[in-house]
């Protein structure tokens, strides 16, 4: 919204860009750690595979923001873009995967 508008100006886009990326900073180290505290005899095998989907993601999305053009505009729309899209993974994956309780003891074993 503030890229498309100009509302707030730098300030408000540099906000919202920081938050995104608090939060990104939050979520990125600790999924795949919970993905693997359910999977520990192939953490090693998870791992490789969550690091190379990471890696492949970034790879495919961040050429977009080239395409859509240089600015504040293309970048808030490919960030809102793969923010849905992820949303819209976890939805139809998540509840669908039968994911039972962590177990305690390996989640601590996790981290």
């Amino acid at each position: 919204m503030f890229a498309a508008t100009g509302l707030g100006g730098l300030g408000a886009l540099l906000a919202s860009l920081w938050l995104v990326l608090a939060a990104a900073g939050l979520a990125l180290p600790n999924a795949p750690a919970l993905a693997m505290t359910r999977h520990r005899e192939a953490a090693g095998t998870a791992a490789a595979l969550l690091g190379a989907v990471q890696f492949g993601v970034g790879a495919l999305v961040a050429p977009l923001v080239g395409l859509f053009g240089t600015g504040s505009v293309p970048m808030a729309v490919v960030i809102a873009g793969s923010m849905a899209a992820s949303l819209t993974v976890m939805l139809l994956v998540v509840p669908r995967a039968g994911l039972g309780p962590v177990d305690p003891e390996l989640a601590v074993a996790a981290h």
